[in-house]
């Protein structure tokens, strides 16, 4: 060996001793706390796997954390045996309420503090049971860079439910000792958002909590909205990413070869050259890949702030996503699922891009997904659960921005007890004694203002009334509706049964004469009488959601086929929410016809024995890339099973083709797969409220609105859409009476979509087949078949009978006769025959009817 050589590798082996002495360091501190890690890992697989985050960890936990971590005065550690920690563990996880505050992992922290067992400062579940480079390549592989799901994924690896007996393994199921090998694994997976296991199977499986965090989601969605607008820094990201978790690899082979070397050299080291050598070549490929770690280190600082620009986008739509939490308990067809949601937000980001030539800003592109969520959610509720969206959306993101406070919350839904002193009621005259004792709790100067405070509790519309000062301009639009309900309870959410109006006017019908319309001076009385009512229905909860949301928010968008059907795909069945009065597969049918593949579609009734059909049906068509419609899967029964068995094997099927569409009709039912409502897009189309919207929607949708309709009676063609208007306006007007209950009519009937359209088809092929208008044979297949078969009682089908021979009589076909009815005040039909001139009147006339009891 060459002179000075010993000093030359001496020299090079010291360049690694300062990082050396530091692992070294790092390794003394995990073994002196090694005890109290692996006590806490413990303890947070068996009992703290099942909880969500806000269990596992808090704000609040971090700051008891740094705490007792800081604590100067902690003596030396005398230990406690394992079973009294775990023990007392247990009897907290069930027993103390302050855990689900504070966290878990604080008061167990604390526990080892008491009991002197050391624990490593910032202790974290996944740095101690978990592979650092293991995790970074999950990550690369898209898990959610969160804490809840890195935990969740090292809980999986490191959970074992086994024994080993003579090298080999086995597992206890029942009484029995199963033989497996050492690499089998099972999943079981439940898309259940809370279910409710007996102890047995906490006993034998590791249950763990993949609900989703708002870190988590937060990340991902930032993910998808860099590659939509920049997918070149996206791109490079991923690719960054990519190369750092492969050098660290090699960074830890490095080592590990090194610390191979080390412990395979008997001796001086520096007798061995083959130890020098493969020494030198570790040093100097070390410093290489550290130095390149380096500069990619300052590579992604780059890169994350140019991606940090959409963060307050992903902020924002992960917790627009949480206002969907409470949806299932109002309606077990209100389950979403995280796929849906994404695809919701790409929609959106697309669309903005699309509509917008130059760089689109990111408050609107915020702006625009919100709204985009709210109308994709409306579309797959019902009418009357469409407000109640709009109030969680907006206290979602209240919440979000501490506009109000877990207090204010709780009151909103409990109402709350007042324990302060309790004065007496200075107003029992008008004021109930419940309500003073909720008042108290905001007011302080309700006696110097006791005439201005009973003034707004006799209001008919008290939401809208300026508070006596200072509450007017100290209160807040959710702490208002706080006082409200308080003081005014039933101003809380808007009334129902006022809801019964169109455009304004009210639509009553007649007892004595099935339609006979009012005066213009009753009109006149009547409108101002409604305008009072309308502004009486605006509630403090309408009014909380237009001042955090916007009035857009308060205006539900409608059914819209086209746009739900755009964010399904082959692996997304489309569900449509049945609703009294509507038939969705004519819907189907004609979007099916719209884009051209009317001849693909296969329609299926569910029921008794038709398992077997509707396999084949399936299928045939996702081999073939067409759609296929099941028919009332609520009568599915028990192959309702088999269906969801169906619909979760459609993403792995690689035989299907992207043409294929399932689409599924269902009333709401408690028993309908939860994973197949998740996955699925929902739609919801309802019958129209009001006299007006009835007949518009008649004039514009089905067989009225196909110019193919008047091909054989194109010489009288305006004649036609007369008896087509007195028809639909027959249609509309006995739907409305239903919403009366017995005065309209003595039993409820559901009069529906498919009755206008035969009745419309039918007279169509009468009035061209016949020289002279057989007005016998239409009243009696409108009124004794189409909609007098499902009317039972015999008042009721002589009422629906004198409705009917009251709208369809000769003088329809008098184009300048002054009246549609024959008694009462004339109701005059449009001047001229065209469709758009039945649209315009439709869209521009005041309807009045009214009932006699």
């Amino acid at each position: 060996m060459p002179p000075g050589s010993d000093r030359e590798e001496e020299g090079g082996l010291t360049g690694e001793e300062e990082q050396w002495l530091l692992s070294l360091k790092t390794l003394e501190t995990l073994i002196e706390n090694v005890l109290g890690d692996i006590l806490l890992s413990s303890a947070f697989i068996a009992y703290l796997s099942p909880c969500e985050q806000s269990l596992r960890w808090t704000n609040e936990f971090m700051l008891v954390r740094d705490s007792l971590d800081d604590d100067p005065h902690r003596a030396p550690p005398k230990c406690a045996t394992a079973p009294q920690i775990i023990a007392k563990v247990h009897r907290m996880v069930k027993e103390d309420h302050q855990l689900k505050v504070n966290g878990c992992l604080a008061y167990w922290k604390r526990l080892l503090k008491e009991k002197k067992i050391p624990f490593s400062k910032g202790y974290m579940f996944h740095r101690t049971m978990g592979d650092t480079l293991k995790i970074q390549e999950w990550l690369t592989l898209g898990l959610p860079k969160d804490p809840h799901s890195i935990d969740n994924a090292v809980i999986i690896r490191n959970s074992n439910r086994s024994l080993s007996l003579r090298g080999r393994w086995f597992i206890n199921i029942g009484s029995k000792n199963i033989c497996y090998h050492k690499n089998f694994r099972l999943y079981i997976t439940s898309g259940i958002s809370e279910p409710q296991f007996n102890s047995d199977v906490y006993a034998m499986f590791t249950i763990i909590n993949f609900s989703v965090s708002k870190e988590g989601l937060e990340d991902q969605l930032l993910s998808v909205a860099v590659s939509m607008t920049k997918p070149q820094v996206e791109e490079e990201w991923m690719l960054l990413i990519s190369t750092m978790d492969e050098n660290r690899k090699r960074i830890k082979k490095v080592e590990d070869d090194v610390l191979s070397i080390l412990s395979s050299v008997t001796g001086n080291i520096l007798d061995s050259e083959s130890a020098v050598s493969g020494l030198d070549s570790a040093k100097v490929l070390s410093t290489e890949l550290l130095a390149e770690l380096k500069k990619h280190e300052l590579t992604k600082m780059d890169i994350d702030m140019e991606r940090s620009c959409y963060k307050n986008l992903a902020d924002h739509a992960s917790k627009v996503y949480f206002s969907l939490d409470d949806m299932p308990s109002v309606n077990p067809m209100y389950h979403f699922s995280l796929e849906w949601f994404v695809n919701v937000f790409r929609s959106s980001i697309l669309s903005s891009i699309q509509e917008s030539v130059k760089l689109v800003s990111l408050e609107r592109l915020s702006e625009n997904f919100t709204f985009t969520f709210y109308s994709a959610v409306c579309r797959s509720i019902l009418q009357e659960d469409k407000l109640l969206f709009s109030f969680l959306l907006a206290l979602s993101l209240a919440r979000s921005m501490h506009v109000i406070t877990p207090e204010e919350l709780e009151f909103l839904a409990t109402g709350g007890t007042y324990l302060g002193f309790l004065a007496s009621n200075p107003a029992k005259d008008w004021l109930a004694d419940e309500s003073w004792r909720n008042i108290l709790r905001f007011l302080s100067r309700f006696k110097a203002n006791k005439t201005l405070w009973e003034e707004i509790y006799l209001s008919h519309e008290p939401q809208v009334k300026t508070l006596p000062s200072p509450w007017e301009k100290r209160l807040n639009h959710f702490q208002k509706l706080l006082l409200f309900r308080a003081l005014r309870p039933d101003k809380l959410h808007a009334k129902e049964q006022m809801a019964m109006k169109c455009n304004g006017r009210r639509m009553l019908a007649s007892k004595e004469s099935p339609l006979n319309p009012i005066s213009k001076e009753e009109a006149s009385n009547r409108d101002q009488r409604v305008a009072e009512g309308d502004a009486g229905v605006k509630s403090a909860v309408e009014e909380f959601i237009k001042s955090q949301l916007g009035p857009r928010y308060l205006s539900a968008p409608g059914f819209n086929i086209l746009e739900s059907f755009a964010l399904s795909k082959k692996t997304t069945p489309l569900l449509m929410i049945l609703s009294h009065g509507v038939n969705p597969l004519l819907d189907i049918i004609d979007f099916a016809s719209s884009q051209d593949i009317h001849a693909e579609l296969q329609t299926v009734p569910i029921g008794f024995g038709q398992g077997h059909l509707v396999e084949l049906a399936l299928r045939d068509a996702q081999l073939k890339g067409q759609w296929v419609c099941l028919e009332n899967v609520h009568l599915a029964g028990p192959w309702m099973a088999t269906l969801e068995d169906i619909v979760c094997s459609i993403p792995g099927d690689s035989a299907i083709e992207d043409g294929f569409r399932l689409w599924l009709t269902s009333l709401p039912c408690q028993v309908f797969p939860q994973s197949i409502v998740q996955r699925s897009v929902k739609l919801v189309k309802e019958a129209p409220s009001g006299l007006k919207r009835n007949l518009l929607q008649s004039f514009t949708t089905g067989p009225i609105a196909e110019s193919s309709f008047y091909a054989n009676y194109r010489d009288k063609d305006s004649i036609l859409r007369r008896y087509m208007f007195s028809l639909c306006f027959f249609h509309a007007l006995i739907i409305e009476r239903g919403k009366f209950g017995p005065i309209g009519w003595n039993e409820a009937y559901d009069f529906g979509e498919s009755d206008l359209h035969i009745s419309l088809k039918q007279m169509e092929v009468l009035l061209s087949g016949c020289d002279e208008t057989p007005y016998d044979s239409i009243r009696y297949l409108i009124g004794e078949c189409n909609y007098g078969g499902r009317v039972t009682d015999d008042l009721d089908r002589l009422t629906l009978a004198t409705i009917l021979s009251d709208l369809i009589h000769p003088n329809i076909e008098n184009e300048y006769y002054p009246s549609l009815t024959k008694t009462g005040p004339p109701f005059h039909l449009p001047v001229g025959g065209s469709y758009g001139d039945y649209i315009t009147f439709i869209q521009e006339g005041d309807f009045y009817v009214i009932i006699h009891s």
